[in-house]
């Protein structure tokens, strides 16, 4: 189960051994986390997203405790000369390009049913 949009980063603090994991070594703001998770599964059972390969978790964003929203989140980032971190439902992270950040499952489509793992 995601954690809720509004309190993720706290949720998943007492997980992370050593906080710099939610910090992007290129952003200004060195204390808050740069990372934002994708609103459209705040509460939601990853198990249910139909299509988790393409489907954002998490991505950079402009830096702040438990941020938690969509595409407009990313603009005017560009840490990485022209590309956005994004990490994806199963779990592999790529580098994507600020012009196809719109192509991306930001609002994913779930099952009725799903099974446990």
């Amino acid at each position: 189960m995601v954690p809720i949009g509004t309190g993720w980063s706290d949720a998943v603090a007492p997980f992370i051994r050593n906080n710099h994991v939610l910090l992007c070594p290129r952003a200004e703001d060195r204390i808050l986390p740069s990372y934002a998770l994708c609103g459209s599964l705040s509460s939601r059972s990853l198990n249910s997203v139909m299509n988790p390969a393409q489907s954002v978790l998490l991505f950079e964003a402009k830096s702040g405790r438990n941020r938690s929203g969509g595409l407009a989140l990313t603009e005017g980032i560009d840490r990485h000369f022209g590309v956005v971190n994004v990490v994806f439902v199963d779990g592999h992270s790529k580098s994507v390009p600020i012009d196809q950040l719109g192509a991306l499952a930001w609002k994913p489509e779930f099952s009725v049913t799903s099974k446990a793992k």
